[in-house]
């Protein structure tokens, strides 16, 4: 078991080494909690195993049921950090390594608040409204706070005698970043709930970071790991944005960081613009910024724990999961709803992808960032399909090219035939001259065979549907048994294939039947025609005629 051991750990080292996949410390904890996982396993279940070249596909199917039965909504990612570890060790049985890795069906409903649950626009909105009023009352008590101790330090006795004690302390407070002794203040500033309480008048709490966070994500559609640890290093562009740079955890070691900018807004727009509202959260951690020498945009105070002393410091110095995200629960407190009245229940992820959602469709399509991270079958999967208003959108958006093209091709006939009136020249009955063979002028006839568009000065070997974009095309009430027919065939063709690919091929001659040639003769000719209809080349003949 200590050849074991040992190789487990040769592995896990090279991978969280700066030249590993895994090289950030809450990357490499989440992996070495998983390779314990499989080692305390296999000491229990397999304590003779002389090393990795000894597991065999027993020990993967016993450790994924193991797994599933004390965690089943985080098996598969379990095993994800397992494979990671033990999937470049050459001594291993390849059959082992295939059936740790063989997707299974998760149990889902274990999930922590039901991860993965997407937001329709309704819902999205509401949590934006919920998450936006709670920041403005964190907004009103943290500004009422800031100007209490500016009166303070102004004019100590303009200050209201029931506020001027709580200004003092709070003044104090401010310029040494230390708590006071509160008990001056009364009963309702004893122990760690009234010393929070205190704190709350002039800075960020804990019990803020859920709606910040929630709708910092509603407003800029970033992953929580990102607006977590955004930098309080900022440029303002031109009065207008704001730029910062902010760190990428999912993007890979060579695309760490990037530039974010952010539209600022009106001072009355600082809840509905990721700028304005970045600015805002500076303001409100202001009093707390000279106690913490870290470039971080959230800062918050905390009361002691553990080893920790109490005092100002980054709201997630401890890790990104130090402050609990509670989103069910929190939902439930602001008594949010989904679209059929039950509870509603999401995450943050979901929140980022509505927002994505949103901005694909009002930019045409497009998800910004998405657009160059993923796939277009992972864009559609996960932020398009299934969502009703993409689809009324996708519809509208094709109806809409297809009436682009069919404007496209009437101008073309019109222009064709200008000098008949937008029209194919009727055939006189009697009119002989210029026919082409027998073959071809079941459906059309020719002015001039030598004059066609394909290969002018020799017999024109172009197809029958392209004689209805000629000029030299000629239409008579001889050929209307044969255009029947055609139009039937065309509409038939259209049930069977790709729209896109009909109209590429028959668009042109469709529209000249329909609209042009058709038109030109009553129903009692029609129906006259349809009678006498006999048997015409199939419609694969006249697209390969020549």
């Amino acid at each position: 078991m200590r050849q074991l051991h040992e190789a487990i750990g040769r592995q896990f080292a090279q991978i969280v080494t700066v030249s590993g996949t895994r090289n950030t410390l809450a990357s490499a904890k989440s992996l070495w909690s998983d390779c314990r996982k499989v080692v305390r396993y296999l000491s229990e279940e397999a304590p003779d195993l002389p090393g990795l070249g000894a597991l065999r596909v027993e020990h993967a199917r016993e450790f994924w049921a193991d797994l599933t039965r004390k965690n089943s909504a985080s098996a598969a990612a379990i095993i994800g950090n397992v494979n990671v570890v033990l999937g470049s060790d050459d001594s291993l049985d390849s059959g082992f390594l295939v059936e740790l890795g063989r997707p299974r069906r998760q149990n889902r409903s274990a999930n922590r608040d039901g991860l993965g649950k997407d937001l329709s626009d309704a819902e999205f909105e509401r949590v934006k409204a919920a998450a936006r009023s709670q920041v403005v009352d964190i907004r009103q008590r943290v500004r009422k706070g800031h100007r209490l101790i500016e009166a303070y330090r102004n004019d100590p006795e303009a200050v209201p005698a029931h506020e001027r004690r709580l200004a003092a302390l709070l003044t104090e407070f401010a310029d040494t970043g230390f708590m006071p002794v509160l008990a001056p203040l009364g009963p309702d500033y004893q122990y760690n709930k009234g010393r929070m309480k205190f704190a709350a008048h002039i800075s960020l709490v804990e019990a803020d970071m859920m709606p910040l966070l929630a709708l910092f994500c509603c407003l800029s559609g970033r992953n929580s790991e990102i607006v977590k640890e955004l930098p309080f290093r900022h440029e303002i562009r031109d009065g207008v944005a704001l730029s910062c740079k902010v760190v990428k955890r999912r993007s890979g070691k060579h695309s760490w960081n990037e530039t974010a900018v952010w539209e600022i807004g009106r001072e009355s727009r600082q809840l509905h613009e990721p700028g304005g509202f970045f600015l805002l959260i500076q303001e409100l951690t202001s009093m707390a910024r000279p106690h913490v020498d870290q470039d971080r945009l959230f800062l918050t105070w905390v009361n002691p724990y553990g080893k920790y002393r109490d005092g100002f410091r980054f709201a997630w110095s401890q890790g990104l999961d130090q402050i609990k995200m509670l989103w069910a629960h929190w939902a439930r407190e602001q008594n949010l709803v989904n679209d059929d009245g039950g509870e509603l229940v999401f995450d943050l992820n979901a929140v980022r992808t509505a927002f994505i959602r949103q901005r694909s469709r009002a930019l045409g399509g497009h998800a910004p960032s998405s657009t160059f991270q993923n796939s277009l079958e992972v864009l559609f999967d996960n932020y398009l399909r299934g969502d009703p208003e993409t689809i009324q959108w996708a519809r509208n958006l094709v109806a809409d090219t297809y009436r682009d093209v069919e404007v496209m091709i009437r101008a073309q006939h019109a222009k064709t035939f200008q000098a008949t009136g937008g029209r194919i020249p009727s055939l006189d009955d009697d009119t002989s001259e210029g026919a082409p063979d027998p073959a071809l002028r079941a459906y059309n006839s020719c002015a001039d065979l030598l004059l066609g568009p394909v290969n002018p000065g020799e017999p024109c070997r172009a197809s029958v549907l392209t004689c209805f974009r000629c000029p030299n095309a000629l239409v008579g009430e001889r050929h209307l048994p044969a255009l029947v027919h055609l139009e039937r065939d065309l509409r038939e063709r259209s049930e069977t294939m790709p729209i896109h690919d009909w109209w590429a091929l028959f668009g042109q001659a469709w529209m000249a039947l329909t609209e042009d040639v058709l038109t030109r003769f009553t129903d009692a000719q029609l129906n006259a025609a349809e009678e006498a209809a006999d048997d015409f080349p199939p419609l694969e003949w006249l697209e390969d005629a020549a």
